[in-house]
Formats: structure tokens, C-alpha cells, sequence
């Protein structure tokens, strides 16, 4: 049996005022942890907005700094012969430059459908080196055995090579192709054809170029990049 003895009253005023002490204290720790949120916001946004600035500040300077080096570039893109792989990625570069486009088609005296084609080809068989690329050795070693994915269409024109890389692809759910077999195969049967036409193409340009140089010794007197500039 418990035995409670006579409970102490407190006075109503006395009362209140305790309960309006609780309250206070309250809503003090309440304002102290709000202001310390609002603080860390504004710390955080000040971050953000001084990021933002210096990105915003550095695309500025490089855009200007692209600009005021056109001219530099496109010289040197008028005056360079570049090789079978230069061009290839010269008209991956051309995929979203309508302008580059028309200029490989003017210079190389090639029709502007054969200049769009070669790209679409170029950037297909780009896909097909940069999966074989991105692959690990083993992975790589299964597929294509030690060929360079370079190399990559031309092993698989194979029709044994093809055959194989189907059924390894088939077990090995983590290699993820750009596009189905079916289409890699129309591809790889396109690469020969791919390959004389760029070599073509990049014969054409160099030939263009070299027009272009002799032109231009014969109206300023220089041939050369350094000359001209």
C-alpha cells in the first residue's frame, strides 16, 4: 500500500508564470534553431551564387577566347592535309555544324549528300570503337580476341569472327552494344565501302587545299600559314 502524503500547492500565479516560462524557453530554442537553418541556407545559396557567377564568368571568357581565335582556326583548317583519321573525325565534328559540312563538301568538290553519309557512317562506326574501348581487357579479349578496337569492323567482317561475337554477346548481359547485331553487321558489310570513300574524300580535300594554297601564292605571295599571317 502506497502512502501519499498532502501535495503541495502552487498558487495559480505562481502556476502561470511557470507555464509562460516553458513557453518562452521554447520558443527561444525554436527561433535559435530556425536562425541557425536560415544562416546555413544563406551560407549554402552564397556558394551556389558565387559558383554560378565564376562559371557563368569563365564560359564568357572562353567564348570570347573562341572567337577571337576563329580566324586562327579556320587557317588552319584551310591549310592542313590532314590524314584518313583526321578527316573521320572532322566530319564527326560536322554531325551538328551544318557550316563544317558545307565546307568539306565545297573544298573536296564531293556532293553534300556523300559528305552527310560519310558522316553518318563515320559516326556509327565511331560507336562500335568507343564500345569495344570502353570494354575491360578480359571483356575486350572475349569479344574480339587481341584486336584493337581500331581494328574492331574489319575482324568482324569475318563471318566466323561475327558468328562468335553474337553468341559471347548473348552470355554476357553487362556488354551493352550501341545498336543490335543485325544493324552492327550492315556496318561492319558498309566499313570497306567506308573506307575507300574517306580515303577518297581526304584525297579530295588535300587536293582542294592545295589548290587553294597555289591560288593563294599567286594573289598575296604566300603559300604557307606562317607567310600568310
Amino acid at each position: 500500500m502506497i502512502d501519499v502524503r498532502a501535495q503541495h500547492e502552487i498558487p495559480l500565479a505562481k502556476a502561470f508564470a511557470l507555464c509562460l516560462k516553458g513557453i518562452t524557453h521554447r520558443l527561444f530554442r525554436s527561433l535559435l534553431t530556425l536562425t541557425v537553418i536560415v544562416l546555413a541556407v544563406a551560407f549554402f545559396m552564397a556558394l551556389l551564387t558565387e559558383s554560378a557567377f565564376t562559371q557563368a564568368v569563365a564560359r564568357g571568357v572562353l567564348g570570347e577566347n573562341h572567337e577571337s581565335r576563329t580566324f586562327s582556326r579556320r587557317l588552319g583548317v584551310w591549310f592542313s592535309e590532314p590524314d584518313d583519321i583526321a578527316m573521320a573525325e572532322r566530319l564527326l565534328a560536322a554531325r551538328d555544324a551544318p557550316d563544317e559540312a558545307h565546307e568539306i563538301a565545297a573544298v573536296s568538290g564531293i556532293s553534300r549528300s556523300e559528305i552527310e553519309r560519310l558522316t553518318y557512317d563515320a559516326e556509327r562506326e565511331a560507336a562500335i570503337v568507343q564500345f569495344f574501348d570502353g570494354l575491360d581487357a578480359g571483356s575486350r579479349a572475349i569479344l574480339i580476341k587481341k584486336t584493337r578496337p581500331d581494328d574492331a569492323l574489319a575482324y568482324l567482317a569475318d563471318r566466323r569472327h561475327f558468328a562468335e561475337l553474337g553468341q559471347e554477346l548473348a552470355q554476357m548481359h553487362a556488354a551493352k552494344p550501341p545498336y543490335p547485331l543485325a544493324q552492327i553487321e550492315g556496318i561492319v558489310a558498309r566499313h570497306p565501302g567506308y573506307v575507300t570513300e574517306l580515303a577518297a574524300l581526304t584525297s579530295a580535300w588535300r587536293h582542294g587545299v592545295r589548290d587553294f594554297k597555289d591560288d593563294l601564292a599567286q594573289r598575296t605571295g604566300a603559300s604557307t600559314l606562317a607567310a600568310l599571317r
